[in-house]
Order: C-alpha cells, then sequence, then structure tokens
C-alpha cells in the first residue's frame, strides 16, 4: 500500500503533467473529487500536492471558489527565454568536451528525416535542447529546466507552434548541429543564442495574435 509521501508525489506529478501538457487549461478549475479519482489518493496527499503546485505559482487557491490553472503572461515567456538563453548557449561553451558526436550525428539524421512532420520535429527539438542542458550533469540545474522545458511546453501548445514548426526547426537546428560537427562550440554557441531569441519573437507573436 502506498504512503502517504509516496501518494502526494504521485498526486504532485499527475497534476504538473496535465497542467505541462494542457489537459487542464489556464482558467480552469479542478474539482478535488475528481483528482482523487484520477489519482487514486485520498484528500489530505492531493491538498499537500495542490500546496506545493501553488508555490510554484501554477494554480491558485481561491477561497469559496476552487483551484483555478494559472494563466500565462507575456512577462512569463520572457522569463523562460531569458533562464533558456543564458544556460544552453554556455553549456555548449562550458561542456563542450562532454559532448557525443555521435549522438548529434544522430541528431542531424533526424532532423533530416522528419522535416515535413510537425508534431515529430516540435519533440526532436525538444529532446535536441534537453541533451544540451544535460551537459552540465547539475542535478540543479536539471531541476529548474524541468520545469523551464515543462512550461515552454504550454507555452507552444497554447500559441499553436505544435503545428507550425516545420521550417525554422529544422533549418535553425541544422545550423547549430553542423557548427557542433565542424567543432566550432563558440559559433554553434552563438546559432543556439540566435535561435531561442528568434523562437521568442515567435512565441510572444503567436502569445499575442492568440490572445492567450
Amino acid at each position: 500500500m502506498e504512503n502517504v509521501k509516496s501518494l502526494k508525489l504521485k498526486a504532485y506529478d499527475h497534476i504538473k503533467n496535465k497542467i505541462f501538457s494542457c489537459c487542464y487549461l489556464p482558467g480552469d478549475f479542478l474539482d478535488e473529487k475528481t483528482l482523487i479519482g484520477e489519482i487514486g489518493a485520498s484528500r489530505t496527499p492531493i491538498r499537500e500536492a495542490l500546496n506545493k503546485i501553488e508555490q510554484e505559482n501554477l494554480i491558485q487557491i481561491i477561497s469559496k471558489k476552487g483551484i483555478m490553472v494559472k494563466h500565462i503572461t507575456a512577462k512569463n515567456v520572457l522569463d523562460i527565454f531569458q533562464i533558456r538563453e543564458t544556460l544552453e548557449p554556455n553549456a555548449i561553451l562550458n561542456c563542450s568536451d562532454k559532448i557525443d558526436m555521435g549522438i548529434i550525428n544522430e541528431f542531424k539524421r533526424k532532423f533530416l528525416i522528419e522535416q515535413t512532420i510537425p508534431e515529430k520535429l516540435y519533440m526532436l527539438d525538444d529532446e535536441f535542447h534537453k541533451y544540451i542542458v544535460r551537459l552540465y550533469n547539475n542535478e540543479y540545474i536539471n531541476r529548474i529546466m524541468k520545469d523551464i522545458y515543462g512550461q515552454n511546453n504550454r507555452i507552444r501548445i497554447l500559441s499553436g507552434q505544435v503545428e507550425n514548426c516545420t521550417n525554422y526547426a529544422q533549418n535553425e537546428h541544422l545550423d547549430i548541429i553542423g557548427l557542433l560537427l565542424c567543432g566550432d562550440f563558440y559559433g554553434a554557441s552563438e546559432s543556439l543564442k540566435k535561435h531561442l531569441s528568434l523562437s521568442k519573437d515567435r512565441t510572444l507573436t503567436m502569445f499575442i495574435s492568440n490572445n492567450i
């Protein structure tokens, strides 16, 4: 039988994953009874999980109304990309000795194969950036970036980028990969920085045009 601590973690992971995958949309109200049924836990571990998620600014517990999934703001988008623009390019410069060129070659092959399938390109894009961050081999950075990528996933779904990432996802990543394979780590870092800046601009444009 699962203990309270493991049930709290189960509830925490379940609710956050639902938020990050947009199964729970901004403005949705979460129902405790529904969560109990979905998670298979009692009220106590679910409430503890909700309190922790509220501290992470993903939900708001409103007195006499319920538990609301918080909206995403343009400031959230800027904050996310500020962290990404700092950590990801520096990973290439600071951890170049840890880059596995076999893995980079495999990314190149996959980007060329999946060039016309938006959803697969989106997943490959995510996989590539996570690989770059893992070069740090730093548990604290990994923990921070797990939430950053979760929020980034949420923003991409809400702004419609999953269906509209074909050309830039392929070309910009292939530029970075080409520089990595040539051993030009400074160039690759700068190319990644440019890619993230362009991604930020695209995200904000779609964010505003879709009235998110």
